[in-house]
């Protein structure tokens, strides 16, 4: 009977494991394999709301170089269904401002770029109101109001990951002072050289930092000490004085300067300069493991006219995605959870057939008509009435 469930079983196993071959080789229609019609600048844009650039595809302007490495992935593996990071960078040996206006990229057969797998998705390069670069907050209309809030935020920061040594009775205020010099005012002043500050950014710092001093020195406004008497107590010289000193020391590194020095605006890029831009894609999650070329088209406007250029990253290696709950785990965690219960079965189906033959084992025989029993036999005659005449017998002849 086990013999019989383990071949029905086996088959089922054979069975599900050719269906889910089967299902593992079916794709969505993004994943077919289509010849191209020899236009390889096409940008394939798939999406209703991404802005549309045209089916002609635009010649490269003279003087720009393209490239693109994986930053974070060397080896080049790229799991399906998962997002992954390209960095393109673009260098401007031209003699005009460039403007980025898109990054698209494409899979190809790694034997002729003319066999398209699929159309990755297109991500526009934004113009935003303001950005971070380098720690610093930079805003289009070119204030600084969001950059020195996010001063003052990042140095409050600082100050709580020091206050166990800044709010210590026990060290003196002097050391106290030194310590703030070294560890919260860099980043209170970061990037403050070149600030167009006003009188209402000068009040936020100064108040900010008279705050940090008293407490430091274990005091409040309510005390009415004299702000001048809390920064000759720690040593430190005023925020605005600083402030002063870092805006005049950068003015003669701009006095200095070449007049052809560069200046980049958001997603701009200027003559005789260079920029990487990220690029966030991701393959079908049904395409098959195995190389691919990966071809990538950046579109650019220099003085309003459109222009595109290639870049080449060579070969990426698709591989399985790595979930812990994909069908080839599901389907090799039952094949395991199965095997162990038939094996369970036959292991029991042992022991109930060894028991059974134990329970059969001969019994001990009596040979009628002779004087001859067994011990096994005495046990069993006791108490009956053949017993009892044996015993009165045995009487009588005494």
């Amino acid at each position: 009977m086990s013999i019989r469930v383990f071949s029905v079983f086996l088959a089922l196993i054979l069975f599900s494991s050719s269906f889910l071959q089967v299902a593992r080789c079916q794709s969505d229609p993004e994943t077919d394999v289509v010849e191209g019609t020899g236009e390889a600048g096409d940008l394939g844009i798939v999406n209703d709301d991404v802005q549309d650039f045209g089916s002609d595809s635009f010649s490269p302007a003279p003087g720009i170089e393209t490239v693109c490495v994986f930053p974070k992935n060397p080896s080049k593996v790229v799991a399906a269904g998962e997002e992954s990071e390209l960095l393109v960078g673009l260098k401007n040996d031209g003699d005009s401002s460039l403007n980025i206006i898109a990054i698209q990229a494409s899979v190809h057969l790694p034997f002729d770029h003319r066999y398209l797998v699929q159309n990755l998705s297109v991500q526009i390069i934004p113009k935003r109101e303001s950005f971070k670069y380098l720690g610093s907050v930079i805003q289009g209309s070119g204030d600084i109001d969001d950059d020195v809030t996010h001063r003052i935020g990042v140095a409050w920061m600082k100050w709580r990951l020091a206050s166990g040594v800044l709010c210590d009775k026990k060290i003196p205020p002097r050391l106290k002072g030194k310590f703030y010099r070294v560890v919260v005012r860099p980043t209170l002043l970061y990037g403050a050289e070149c600030w167009p500050v006003k009188n209402a950014h000068v009040q936020k710092l100064h108040v900010a930092e008279m705050r940090m001093l008293r407490w430091m020195c274990g005091h409040t406004r309510s005390n009415k000490i004299r702000n001048e008497v809390i920064r000759e107590k720690v040593g430190v010289a005023s925020v605005v004085d600083k402030l002063r000193e870092a805006r005049l020391r950068w003015f003669g590194y701009v006095k200095r300067r070449g007049a052809d020095a560069l200046a980049f605006n958001n997603a701009t890029v200027p003559p005789s300069a260079q920029a990487t831009f990220p690029y966030i894609f991701a393959v079908s999650k049904f395409m098959q493991p195995g190389s691919f070329d990966l071809v990538g088209i950046i579109v650019y406007e220099i003085d309003q006219n459109p222009f595109q250029s290639t870049f080449y990253n060579g070969t990426i290696e698709v591989t399985e995605p790595g979930g812990l709950l994909s069908v080839e785990s599901v389907f090799l965690f039952c094949l395991g959870i199965a095997l162990l219960t038939l094996l369970g079965f036959w292991i029991r189906g042992q022991i109930q057939n060894l028991s059974k033959k134990t329970k059969r084992a001969p019994k001990a025989k009596v040979e009628v008509g002779t004087a001859t029993t067994d011990a096994s036999t005495d046990e069993w005659l006791e108490g009956t009435a053949y017993s009892q005449s044996l015993s009165n017998k045995s009487k009588k002849k005494k």
